[in-house]
C-alpha cells in the first residue's frame, strides 16, 4: 500500500520528535543504555538520526508538515551533528565520557533547541493526513 508524501512526512516529523526526545537528555541516552546493554548507544547516537532523516534535500521538509522553524531546526541539527561525527571517536572512549564533550552537548543542546520547537505543534497522526 502506497501512502500519500503529507502522510510520509507526518511520519518522519513524528520520528524526529522520538529521536530529539532521546538525544536531548544525557539520563535517556543513559538510561537507553542501562535497559539494551547490547546496544552501541554511542554509535546509535549519530545512526539513528539517518532513520528519521529521510531525505537529504532540506527543501523536501516544507510547509505544512514541517513549518520554517522547523526545518531550520533540522538544518541546524544536521550542521552540529555532522561536526559532532567527524569530532567524536566513538569506538574509542565510554559512553559517559562521549557525552561530556563539547561537541556532543553541543549536539544535545541541539537537540534540546529542536525538540522545543517541534513540540509547540505536536506529533500528527501516523495514519491519517492533518493537511
Amino acid at each position: 500500500m502506497k501512502i500519500s508524501e503529507t502522510l510520509l512526512k507526518q511520519n518522519v516529523r513524528n520520528g524526529m520528535i522520538h529521536y530529539f526526545e532521546w538525544v536531548s537528555s544525557k539520563n535517556s541516552i543513559l538510561d537507553y543504555q542501562t535497559k539494551v546493554p547490547i546496544a552501541f548507544v554511542a554509535a546509535e547516537i549519530f545512526e539513528s538520526w539517518h532513520d528519521v532523516h529521510f531525505n537529504s534535500d532540506i527543501n523536501w521538509y516544507s510547509e505544512p508538515v514541517f513549518s520554517t522553524k522547523e526545518k531550520y531546526e533540522i538544518e541546524k541539527f544536521i550542521a552540529t551533528l555532522e561536526i559532532a561525527s567527524v569530532n567524536t571517536d566513538v569506538m574509542i572512549f565510554p559512553l559517559e565520557e562521549i557525552l561530556e564533550t563539547k561537541v556532543v552537548i553541543d549536539l544535545i543542546h541541539c537537540a534540546e533547541s529542536a525538540l522545543t520547537v517541534f513540540q509547540k505543534r505536536g506529533e500528527f497522526s501516523n495514519d491519517i493526513e492533518q493537511f
